[in-house]
């Protein structure tokens, strides 16, 4: 009696599963948002790295997006384009956003940034222990320091 009492629990919770997933799929298609990013003001060099930081072009394709969700990804935008453009050397952007509903689930997010003048290294100071002065491959990177006075902060 035990045995048939499971294997039908078993049974329904195998067949529960995908009868949901089959009433909740309409429901999915309905619910599809499109998402388009404009991002104006920098140069395509800029523009990519900022694409690849920001949470909403990440996710303006998954399936299940919402208003709500597509709101909370716009509200970490500025965050997002900022951290984009500090490897550059630009620390200080300006950045205008907008998000509009443009259709019934279409949306267009929008950001005309202004990365402002790069932070130029105004001095570089490396100190050395004594068993790297000796290390021709070390004494190689020191010739050709990343950083040099005047030039932009660049961390790439």
């Amino acid at each position: 009696m035990k045995v048939g009492h499971n294997f039908k629990r078993l049974l329904l919770s195998r067949l529960a599963v995908p009868a949901l997933i089959m009433i909740a799929l309409p429901s999915v298609a309905l619910a599809e948002i499109s998402v388009n990013v404009e991002i104006t003001g920098i140069s395509s060099k800029l523009e990519t790295n900022v694409r690849q930081y920001l949470s909403i072009e990440q996710q303006k394709n998954h399936p299940l997006i919402t208003e709500g969700r597509l709101k909370r990804l716009q509200n970490k935008a500025h965050e997002e384009i900022a951290l984009a453009l500090q490897p550059f050397g630009f620390y200080r952007p300006t950045i205008e956003s907008s998000l509009i509903k443009s259709g019934s689930k279409a949306w267009q997010a929008s950001y005309q940034i202004d990365s402002g003048t790069a932070i130029p290294v105004a001095r570089f100071d490396l100190i050395v222990s004594a068993e790297l002065t000796n290390d021709p491959a070390f004494a190689k990177i020191l010739n050709n320091r990343p950083f040099k006075a005047g030039e932009a902060f660049n961390r790439l």
